[in-house]
């Protein structure tokens, strides 16, 4: 990447990493750490705040297929853009539920959104560090998956002092302003052929 300075595309990486921590965030806290509240809230059998769940990770298993076509069409940058774009509108709608297919719909969105930026932060970091890829990935998904340990017990004493809506808006907010400061740092970069 001759015209995107290192710097910023390791900044670049850091705030996907940062991104990829909201996605475990996403994917532990619903249905696993809120399962009890989700099921009060809409009324839902086991099985229905399951499915609030398995919509998430189906559709973000399946975006990946796509994702891969969109990156090597578009590049990187835009697949962050648009599915970032996505994951957060599906995290900062989902609080918002008042009914269950609407939640439903939002965690799609969010699965939709979140399964665009795994396979754009493999693509950005083989760009930055193709000589040491597998340390540099490695990092960046302990990094992510931290996200998963803060769904629980953080999120749960949170839910417990300020409900689960107003945790998840405060976490929503938080991963709004990360994905603005991505594309703040994104605008002009043009990936590597």
């Amino acid at each position: 990447m001759a015209s995107t300075p290192r710097w910023r595309l390791v900044t670049l990486i850091v705030l996907s990493a940062v991104l990829y921590f909201f996605v475990n965030i996403q994917r532990s806290a619903v249905p696993g750490a809120l399962f009890n509240q989700l099921q009060e809230e809409f009324d839902l059998t086991p099985s229905g705040v399951a499915a609030l769940g398995s919509g998430f990770t189906y559709v973000y298993a399946a975006a990946q297929l796509a994702v891969g076509f969109l990156i090597g069409k578009f590049g990187w940058v835009k697949a962050v853009r648009i599915g970032g774009f996505l994951f957060v509108a599906g995290a900062v709608l989902f609080p918002f539920a008042g009914n269950y297919p609407f939640a439903y719909c939002c965690r799609i969105l969010t699965g939709l959104g979140a399964g665009c930026l795994y396979l754009s932060i493999v693509q950005m970091t083989m760009e930055a560090f193709s000589e040491k890829f597998s340390m540099a990935i490695g990092v960046i998904l302990i990094a992510g998956f931290t996200g998963g340990v803060m769904a629980n017990a953080p999120l749960i004493a949170a839910e417990q002092v300020i409900g689960w809506q107003n945790a998840l808006k405060i976490t929503a907010l938080a991963l709004g302003v990360v994905y603005a400061v991505w594309c703040a740092f994104s605008a002009g970069v043009t990936p590597s052929e």
